[in-house]
């Protein structure tokens, strides 16, 4: 495989946060993409990378 296969925990405590991207709506099924997160070899945080998730 050349992909991680998994979870990705969101925690939603930082309440500024949560309403600057509308978080409290999100929802299972969700699309949802992470910024400077990349996932070719594992999880690594990478300036530019966005990861794609469901």
């Amino acid at each position: 495989m050349h992909c991680y296969s998994g979870d990705y925990d969101i925690q939603l405590f930082d309440k500024k946060v949560v309403g600057e991207y509308h978080l409290e709506d999100l929802r299972l099924g969700d699309l949802v993409a992470i910024v400077d997160a990349d996932h070719s070899y594992g999880r690594v945080y990478m300036t530019g990378a966005v990861s794609v998730g469901v």
